[in-house]
């Protein structure tokens, strides 16, 4: 009966303020998952529900990371005593930058699924130059 109410209604609403909404809630999504990981303990990792909320809130579940494989990089971070090499272009350089204390509480507000899209290239390679200017100093969150 729901359905049947809601289903009218719903074609009345125009397309681009339905994408107006959906990309508010993804956004909303997406920054309350990073402050969650950003938050994390040293020597810890986020829990898998805040790694999915991370892939929803991306809104490239198709091509972004799983959660398995999120969950298994931030297990690695969790136990490296050194630097690690990241590859990635997304989610994964969003999660090590997270874990490794190298974003700071002001830059993961940047990191807004709006604008992750357009900036991706950039902000891997300023993070990329930061690392290896940091490298030979920064030993992570946990002083490892």
């Amino acid at each position: 009966m729901t359905t049947s109410i809601i289903e009218p209604v719903r074609r009345l609403v125009p397309r681009p303020l339905k994408r107006a909404v959906k990309d508010v809630m993804l956004d909303l999504t997406f920054r309350r998952a990073v402050r969650q990981i950003r938050d994390v303990a040293p020597g810890a990792t986020p829990t898998r529900e805040t790694l999915n909320e991370l892939i929803v809130g991306w809104g490239n579940e198709g091509f972004a990371a799983q959660v398995d494989y999120l969950e298994e990089v931030s297990r690695h971070a969790a136990k490296t005593p050194g630097p690690i090499l990241e590859c990635g272009s997304g989610l994964t350089t969003i999660v090590l930058g997270l874990l490794a204390g190298l974003l700071t509480p002001a830059q993961p507000a940047e990191l807004s699924r709006a604008n992750a899209r357009s900036t991706t290239r950039r902000f891997i390679e300023g993070f990329m130059a930061g690392l290896m200017d940091a490298a030979p100093q920064h030993r992570g969150r946990s002083g490892r």
